[in-house]
C-alpha cells in the first residue's frame, strides 16, 4: 500500500473540502451509500480508498470509499477522485 506524505493528504483534502464540498457529499451519498448525509468532508486517503466524515442526523460517521483502482501517486488520487465523482453523478437519482 502506498503511503502519502501528510502535506499531500492535507493539500488534497483541503482543496476538496474548500472548493469541491458538493462533490465529496455526492460521492458520500451515492458511492459511499450514505444517502442521508447532510454534509461530508474528506479527511484522508491511502492507496486503496478515501476516508470521509459524513454528517448524519445523529452525528458524524466515518465512510471509507474504495478507489476504482489503487492510487500510487498524487496524480492517481486526483484521477480517482474524478472517476468517483463521474460514477456518482451518473448514478445520482437527484435526491
Amino acid at each position: 500500500m502506498a503511503e502519502f506524505e501528510p502535506d499531500v493528504i492535507e493539500a488534497i483534502c483541503g482543496y476538496m473540502n474548500g472548493t469541491q464540498a458538493e462533490s465529496v457529499l455526492l460521492i458520500t451519498k451515492v458511492i459511499g451509500g450514505e444517502s442521508d448525509a447532510t454534509a461530508a468532508r474528506m479527511v484522508g486517503f491511502d492507496s486503496e480508498s478515501l476516508l470521509i466524515l459524513a454528517t448524519m442526523a445523529d452525528g458524524e460517521i466515518e465512510v471509507r470509499v474504495p478507489w476504482p483502482h489503487p492510487a500510487q501517486t498524487r496524480s492517481d488520487v486526483k484521477d480517482r477522485l474524478f472517476l468517483l465523482f463521474d460514477q456518482a453523478l451518473a448514478a445520482w437519482d437527484g435526491k
